[in-house]
């Protein structure tokens, strides 16, 4: 989808993995709890397993918001030149207030990225701030 420049179709997509992935984290312990079968020990055990890969599990979900953050720039990009190029200063005001909503929400899925990051990691410092750096380089386009 971002080989033919379709931004906002990436975007959808990226969003509906990126729901199905957190979705799927709490899966396993729902199916175990709302079991008949399943003992206090086991849900116990599974609780304790889910939390020793919990990192294994959000390391996606982080990327997600990566990625879905990077199709809101492009896609924000995509209607401010857009914008440019209308005559018409109704649509020119629509293309760009879109735009300025992208970049927005761009900014918000890279603080949600950030926001993992720092609580799963050692806190590098260098990762974090390529994550301030992104957020910073988004917030300069509105």
């Amino acid at each position: 989808m971002t080989k033919c420049s379709d931004n906002s179709a990436a975007l959808d997509y990226s969003n509906e993995i990126r729901d199905q992935k957190e979705q799927m984290l709490s899966l396993p312990i729902v199916k175990v709890i709302h079991s008949d079968k399943s003992t206090f020990i086991q849900i116990y055990n599974d609780l304790k397993s889910l939390n020793n890969n919990f990192l294994q599990y959000i390391q996606p979900i982080k990327e997600s918001y990566m990625k879905i953050a990077t199709y809101n720039f492009k896609d924000g990009d995509e209607d401010e030149k857009s914008g440019n190029g209308e005559t018409d200063t109704n649509e020119k005001r629509e293309y760009y207030i879109r735009a300025v909503q992208c970049y927005e929400d761009a900014v918000k899925n890279y603080k949600y990225a950030l926001a993992i990051f720092t609580k799963s990691s050692n806190n590098d410092q260098k990762n974090i701030s390529i994550y301030q750096k992104k957020i910073y380089d988004v917030k300069l386009n509105y």
